[in-house]
Formats: C-alpha cells, sequence, structure tokens
C-alpha cells in the first residue's frame, strides 16, 4: 500500500457557526499535481453535493443519492477515492441511521469509533461541531442532518470542486 500523499497546509477559516474548517482548496495532495489523472461526471456531481454540507452538518448517502437520483451504493463508491479529501468533506457523508458509515475506503459495521478510520471520521465531525450520541451507540445527533427539503448550494460546491481540478490538473473523463 503506498503511502498517503503529503497535503500542502493552509489557515482554517471561521464559518458562520464560528467552527473552524479548511479553506477551500486549502489541502491538496501536493503528489496529484501535473498527473493526468480524471474524475467522472458522476463522481463530479457527487463530489459538489458533498462540498455544497455546511461545516457542523452531515448528510447521509441516501440523503446525497435521492438528490442525484442515483443509488446510495453508488455514492458511497463515488467518495470511496475523493481525491480533494477534506478540502471536499466526503467525511460529512454518513449512514442514514447516524452510524459514520464508511472512510478513507473502509466500511466496517463492527469497528470501534475509538481507533482507525471511523476515529479519524468522527474527531474531523466533532472538529467541525457534529454532536454524537453516547457510547457505545455514538451515532450523529439527528439534529445534524441535513433535511431534504433544505437547499444545498451545489453551484457553490461544483466551484470548490472545479478549483480542486484546476489546482491538480485532474480532468472530467
Amino acid at each position: 500500500m503506498a503511502p498517503e500523499p503529503r497535503r500542502q497546509r493552509k489557515p482554517a477559516v471561521k464559518t458562520e457557526r464560528g467552527v473552524k474548517a479548511p479553506a477551500a482548496a486549502a489541502e491538496l495532495p501536493v503528489e496529484m499535481a501535473g498527473k493526468n489523472l480524471k474524475v467522472t461526471a458522476f463522481r463530479l456531481r457527487v463530489l459538489a453535493a458533498c462540498a455544497a454540507i455546511p461545516p457542523g452538518r452531515v448528510a447521509s448517502y441516501g440523503e446525497i443519492a435521492a438528490r442525484l437520483r442515483s443509488s446510495a451504493r453508488a455514492v458511497g463508491g463515488a467518495l470511496r477515492r475523493n481525491p480533494f479529501a477534506p478540502t471536499v468533506p466526503c467525511h460529512r457523508v454518513v449512514a442514514a441511521t447516524g452510524h459514520i458509515g464508511g472512510f478513507s475506503g473502509v466500511w466496517d459495521k463492527a469497528a470501534k469509533p475509538t481507533c482507525g478510520p471511523p476515529a479519524k471520521k468522527i474527531k474531523l465531525l466533532k472538529g467541525e461541531g457534529v454532536a454524537f450520541t453516547a457510547m457505545p451507540e455514538h451515532k450523529v445527533q439527528a439534529s445534524c442532518f441535513v433535511q431534504a427539503e433544505e437547499d444545498l448550494d451545489v453551484a457553490a460546491g461544483e466551484e470548490i470542486v472545479r478549483r480542486c481540478m484546476a489546482q491538480t490538473g485532474i480532468k472530467i473523463a
């Protein structure tokens, strides 16, 4: 397994909720620049929807799928290898039950929320202000979910993804 690419760091910005989050397109893998990588049009739509989820909130795989007229499994597959994480915050997509779901290509229902990829996803979400139920369930609280009737600024999300693509040289397949 290849080591994770180094990331460029830029200062965090304050959000409307006062929670610190990475600046848009601030943390991109250095090794991606100049490579002839491509993302599909579907993955671009999924990533744009993720980028539109505000800090401190989450959406379920099913909610993203419904907005894109797709399946939750397809959304999960598109997020599995997000080339722009954490700038495009795929960690904000969780299972509809409130369980954190997959992260870093790992989906393990039996995984403990205190170690491995699940712990990293939980740390990212907590750092943005997402609230969890008590252990041992440790689910995202319902109040943190984006609701179906809420507008997400997908156009702004798409702009974030396009800036990431321009910085890294990744094209649409």
